[in-house]
């Protein structure tokens, strides 16, 4: 029986993410559970809202939740002033629609130009609806509740099968590296049997763990991995030197190069030997790559050659740059 597609991207998506979603779950639950708790036990009112902030801050890195912990706080604050203003100032009955669109148009603009601002939308919301007769002691309940809820999702963040941005950035370049490691090993394959040299599943690869890879850098806070600048940008030039190699082999089969074939082959097994061992952090066990100046002068021979000088350079300095 066949699936819908809907499931089978699902599935898929799952079997990609499923680390990242079994955390966030098991985060979550105890957030949430933590702060009901702890709420019970204080005898503080404006559950709702807080169990909202500790699970809403969550992100799939500890850094991530502590920059989101931050940003959400501040938003708060502000979403919080701006509804307790307008709820003071503005007569008796007409408080809370105008309260309400004062702080959605403000918060909602903030929250279009900076993304971790979203929380204090709901803040503002929980403020402009209070009650115009208490509104200083329901702002201070609901942010006493908000602070608590940051408190607790942050701690759980950080004791709770935690995963930091830094660590999160290795994985995701490694995963990047055997990408490449299988795209290069594949196309060295392919040519020879003479079919596509490249394999769009592997594209896909490389580029949803550089995408992770990044956002995993943008959000470093506790010890940040070294020179993780310079490391994307030497991973994204090794691509480019494997996609001109791609280009120069891809009319391979049909003619044949003119200069060292044996060697190129050679060359090609040890550059994919060497990003696998940098893909699985063996350091030590990267093989000395030459420069391949056995491939005779012409066109496309050139191109090759200028290719396996770009990769073998952009290989080194990323292997130099992972043992700093």
């Amino acid at each position: 029986m066949k699936l819908p597609p809907w499931i089978t991207s699902l599935r898929s998506e799952w079997h990609k993410r499923r680390r990242d979603a079994l955390r966030l779950g098991l985060q979550g639950a105890v957030s949430a559970s933590a702060f009901y708790l702890l709420m019970t036990w204080l005898g503080l009112p404006e559950v709702f809202v807080g169990t909202i902030s500790a699970v809403y801050i969550l992100q799939e890195s500890s850094d991530g939740t502590i920059g989101s912990a931050m940003g959400r706080l501040s938003a708060t604050l502000v979403g919080s002033l701006i509804a307790i203003a307008c709820l003071f100032v503005l007569p008796h009955g007409y408080g809370t629609a105008v309260a309400l669109f004062v702080t959605m148009f403000a918060m909602n603009t903030i929250a279009a130009l900076k993304s971790n601002w979203q929380y204090g939308i709901v803040a503002a919301i929980a403020l402009a609806l209070g009650s115009q007769q208490n509104v200083i002691e329901v702002s201070i309940d609901r942010g006493i509740s908000i602070g608590l809820g940051a408190a607790v999702g942050l701690a759980v963040a950080l004791l709770i099968w935690p995963d930091r941005a830094a660590k999160r950035f290795e994985r995701h370049v490694r995963h990047a590296l055997a990408a490449l490691a299988d795209r290069l090993e594949h196309a060295g394959t392919a040519t020879e049997k003479g079919a596509d040299p490249l394999h769009p599943g592997h594209e896909a690869r490389y580029q949803e763990a550089v995408r992770l890879a990044a956002e995993a850098k943008d959000v470093m806070r506790i010890a940040p991995a070294r020179d993780a600048e310079e490391r994307l940008k030497h991973l994204r030039r090794l691509h480019n030197s494997i996609v001109i190699l791609d280009r120069t082999l891809e009319g391979a089969a049909a003619s044949p190069l003119q200069g060292d074939e044996d060697f190129l082959r050679q060359e090609v097994g040890k550059v994919v030997e060497a990003i696998r061992a940098l893909a699985a952090g063996e350091l030590d066990d990267i093989p000395q790559l030459a420069d391949p100046a056995g491939i005779r002068e012409g066109d496309r021979e050139a191109t090759l050659r200028f290719g396996m000088r770009e990769l073998n350079l952009e290989l080194q300095k990323l292997a130099d740059e992972s043992r700093a």
